[in-house]
């Protein structure tokens, strides 16, 4: 009898020690077939495809947490983005670059989290880059976002979604209001010696605020990559949210982007319509680039994406989208389409 009830006892606290700490193992497996083209005119290519990422980046990842009480708890996440095409780790440009091949080239922190918030420290996704997912007119679909290819054909290149050395703290939910800011250094972890006195110049900052409640949701973001040295910083300015009709929902978004004298001013508008299992969506965008004032690049994107779940984690889709870009002359330089029909799973 002794003999049980010590046995009983200690199960009791190892479950306990268990149900306080979590490691879950999750991920996207995201494939389809279709057919390419990009050029103009006689130089246009065509090709056919099995491509990763039609509606979201193939992944897998490590998150947990561990509860330290007092309504505290320690928490992490390491994410790697795949090829699901030839399994390939999917590397993801930084500013500063990313100077050797990331195991983790989504995310890699460690943060604590309570009553306060949270706060991160490592690889982030950009306060202001979630909120871009948040307001796509395409579920964030990858492969056939109007965002994805348009906005940043104008005169600013180089936009950064994900962070490396940062720091980020987030708010709680506040009657709807949430609220994120992130800092990323320019650190240069690869030199012994700093070849510059300036290196740690180079450095990212992004914020969002947002507004969620029932069928609303609203907000604006921010974020300025700052190169080291004179160079003048990339910023950018969102403002968007999306509202649930229950027979359609409604998403839209004003971006512009700024270097100096340099600026885009981009918008997209998309409508989501379920049916039952299935749904249609269908998204517009378009980017207008400026030099000095005088009109500069102009890229336009129109898609239409289907999907079918056959269950909460398996959903087949087909999609289309094409995309124009002109100089400031108006002329054609260059027009891509895509199509294709695949399916996601998230485990």
């Amino acid at each position: 009898m002794k003999l049980a009830l010590i046995t009983l006892a200690a199960l009791i606290t190892c479950g306990t020690s268990m149900a306080q700490s979590t490691v879950t193992l999750y991920g996207i497996a995201d494939a389809y077939f279709g057919q390419k083209q990009s050029g103009v005119g006689a130089t246009k290519l065509k090709r056919t495809v099995v491509d990763s990422d039609g509606m979201a980046n193939s992944r897998w990842g490590l998150r947990g947490s561990e509860d330290l009480g007092g309504g505290l708890k320690a928490e992490f996440q390491f994410e790697s983005l795949f090829d699901i095409t030839n399994g390939a780790t999917t590397q993801v440009t930084t500013v500063p670059a990313a100077v050797a091949p990331q195991l983790f080239s989504s995310q890699a922190w460690v943060g604590i989290s309570g009553r306060f918030g949270n706060v991160k420290l490592g690889r982030q996704v950009s306060p202001f880059h979630s909120f871009v997912g948040l307001t796509n007119n395409l579920y964030d679909a990858t492969a056939f976002s109007t965002t994805g290819t348009v906005w940043g054909l104008g005169s600013l290149p180089n936009y950064v979604g994900r962070f490396d050395n940062s720091v980020s703290y987030e708010s709680p939910i506040f009657i709807g209001f949430s609220g994120k800011v992130a800092m990323g250094f320019g650190e240069n972890k690869a030199l012994a010696t700093p070849t510059t006195p300036d290196l740690s110049a180079a450095r990212n900052t992004s914020l969002n605020i947002k507004y969620a409640k029932g069928p609303l949701v609203a907000g604006y973001s921010f974020q300025e990559q700052k190169p080291q040295g004179s160079a003048p910083a990339l910023k950018y300015s969102l403002l968007g949210g999306s509202y649930d009709f229950g027979v359609a929902k409604v998403v839209g978004a004003v971006n512009t982007a700024r270097r100096d004298s340099a600026k885009d001013n981009e918008w997209q508008l998309g409508v989501n319509i379920p049916f039952g299992a299935a749904s249609v969506a269908v998204g517009y965008g378009i980017a207008k680039g400026h030099v000095n004032g005088a009109a500069g690049n102009k890229g336009t994107g129109l898609a239409l994406l289907g999907t079918y779940d056959l269950s909460k984690r398996s959903r087949l889709y087909a999609g289309w989208r094409t995309t124009t870009a002109k100089n400031a002359s108006g002329a054609t330089t260059n027009e891509t389409s895509t199509i294709g029909a695949g399916m996601i799973h998230r485990f």
